[in-house]
């Protein structure tokens, strides 16, 4: 982040909420809720996450459920059998596809 601070041809402008993002014939117009603030770009980066506003009301991409996948992450101590240098496995399971397990060894953490 730093770096990019540094970059002269780069306008960052961090804790704000851009609330409207309106099309203009060089780019983007974007504005907070109390249009104080108004950027007008050519380019923008946007990176708040797959089912943002932003990702549905500008850019028209939706979620597709027959399309959709989700993680699941656990932990789990006491397991054997892994390899002895401690290499990722990873599982594809027939039933399970185009999804996918993996198992990879993490740290001994002491319990308090």
């Amino acid at each position: 982040m730093d770096e990019l601070k540094q970059c002269k041809h780069v306008q960052l402008i961090e804790g704000t909420s851009i609330d409207t993002y309106t099309p203009t014939e060089n780019g983007y117009e974007l504005a907070d809720a109390k249009g104080k603030l108004r950027i007008h770009a050519k380019i923008i980066l946007v990176a708040n996450g797959a089912h943002s506003s932003f990702t549905k009301d500008v850019a028209g991409i939706r979620m597709e459920p027959q399309h959709y996948a989700a993680g699941v992450r656990a932990y789990y101590t006491g397991v054997t059998g892994m390899h002895d240098h401690s290499y990722i496995e990873l599982h594809f399971l027939k039933n399970l596809l185009p999804g996918y397990l993996w198992i990879f060894p993490c740290p001994m953490v002491k319990q308090t």
